[in-house]
């Protein structure tokens, strides 16, 4: 098997346990407070925000090892250009829920 073919199980692995913690994570939330929910859900937005930039930096390293070392990414590229989108979304989200975060004290 292959590098990038153990990489992109490892991250389907690590999506299906964070399903899995999130879920359990769920049944707790009656639990929280409202202060508790909104790092809660910081931490999620994080979280994803995290494997988004694995799935960029992957793509990167597959670029370079089938092309050589003058091989790139250009940002212009849709499935590049879909990946900074949703980085930039999940970045607005995290403000926004930083901010409610810090207006409850």
């Amino acid at each position: 098997m292959e590098f990038q073919d153990r990489m992109k199980q490892v991250f389907e692995r690590g999506l299906s346990g964070s399903r899995e913690a999130l879920s359990e994570a769920g049944k707790r939330m009656g639990e929280l407070g409202e202060k508790g929910m909104l790092r809660f859900e910081i931490s999620h937005l994080e979280s994803q925000a995290e494997k988004l930039f694995a799935k960029l930096g992957t793509k990167v390293y597959e670029r370079r090892r089938e092309g050589g070392a003058v091989a790139g990414v250009r940002l212009d590229e849709s499935d590049v250009q879909d990946l900074l989108r949703e980085i930039d979304e999940l970045e607005e989200r995290i403000r926004a829920k930083e901010a409610a975060l810090r207006m409850k004290g």
